[in-house]
């Protein structure tokens, strides 16, 4: 007989199972909006680590080796508030989500109040 325990064990095991490397068609990804985001980039380092570089009104934040996942079309981000990734959106109160456009290879970002596409770079 399977019990509570097991069945919180094998729903974890699915969760992480499904969540996997992007398979991104391109190594970097980049985008801006004029006036407020001067770049921001993402580029492939190697399995599921990437380097991502941004420039927020003249000011640069690089977080190195930050861990990729995709489940589905989602783009899933640590959740740990010590990761940098994380810790630059908490910094500045945003809600960030991300999606891969596989047939037209981009990544979808809605952050917050800014919604913007991240092109092969």
């Amino acid at each position: 007989m399977i019990n509570l325990k097991q069945i919180l064990i094998y729903s974890q095991l699915l969760i992480f199972a499904s969540a996997n490397s992007c398979n991104f068609d391109s190594v970097a990804y980049c985008g801006h909006i004029p006036g407020i985001v001067d770049q921001l980039e993402i580029k492939h380092i190697d399995n599921n680590s990437y380097d991502i570089t941004a420039e927020v009104l003249g000011s640069k934040q690089e977080c190195v080796n930050e861990t990729l996942l995709c489940s589905n079309n989602t783009i899933n981000y640590p959740t740990d508030s010590k990761d940098c990734l994380k810790a630059e959106f908490d910094k500045y109160n945003l809600e960030v989500k991300m999606n891969y456009d596989s047939k037209l290879n981009l990544i979808d970002v809605d952050a917050s109040y800014l919604n913007f596409k991240l092109k092969e770079c």
